[in-house]
């Protein structure tokens, strides 16, 4: 185990992981994970972010100092999006105009193909993309607009570039009240904007399952 891999791990909240020890989060255990599995020793850079949307990390990637980081990258994963769908039903409810969703919706799109043409060019680190699982099961706003995230933008946007996804989404379906903290009724009115109690990040089973989709996939090739 003399080699060291590099592994950089990019998304919002559900990859900073702050409702969980450092320990539990999906990053960590990932990389625990392919240390046994490889028998190599692996370092991790958590760099995700609270809040952090598909335009923010566009210009994280698109820092000097992070494309250094990257260049001597052995694995990528890339966790985001959440928070674009999330601020475009805000600005709905609030203003009520419903063309931020679908706005969002198009943004996330473009920033996607622009995040993967940066990594495939950056590359030859391997990159997984997660899907969206859906916090709010019961509400068919927010099965359809996850539904078209992962359909429409992650799945094409992978497949173009030979990126391999692991589907959170299917990971967590029918099995949210498992997997998520502070999980209640599966509704969308159980989301409150800007405080720790809203049940949309997982656990320490849910980030266990996570972790286990993203290594499905390296050992997959």
């Amino acid at each position: 185990m003399d080699d060291v891999l590099t592994y950089l791990a990019f998304g919002d909240s559900i990859t900073s992981g702050n409702n969980v020890h450092w320990s539990e989060r999906y990053p960590t255990l990932l990389a625990t994970y392919v240390e046994q599995l490889a028998q190599q020793r692996v370092f991790v850079r958590n760099l995700g972010k609270s809040g952090l949307t598909s335009t923010k990390l566009l210009r994280q990637l698109q820092n000097s100092r992070v494309r250094r980081e990257m260049s001597r990258a052995d694995l990528v994963t890339i966790c985001i999006g959440g928070d674009d769908l999330l601020y475009g039903y805000l600005k709905w409810r609030l203003l009520n105009r419903p063309s931020y969703l679908p706005q969002s919706m198009k943004k996330l799109h473009r920033n996607m193909t622009a995040i993967c043409h940066l990594l495939s060019a950056a590359a030859p680190f391997q990159c997984i993309l997660g899907t969206f699982y859906n916090p709010f099961p019961n509400t068919p706003l927010a099965i359809e607009g996850v539904r078209h995230c992962n359909e429409q933008i992650i799945y094409p946007i992978a497949t173009r570039f030979g990126f391999p996804v692991a589907d959170l989404y299917g990971a967590f379906l029918g099995r949210e009240h498992h997997l998520l903290d502070n999980y209640q009724s599966g509704f969308l009115e159980d989301y409150i904007p800007f405080t720790p109690h809203s049940p949309i990040h997982p656990n320490k089973a849910g980030y266990h399952v996570i972790a286990d989709w993203f290594a499905s996939r390296i050992f997959a090739f």
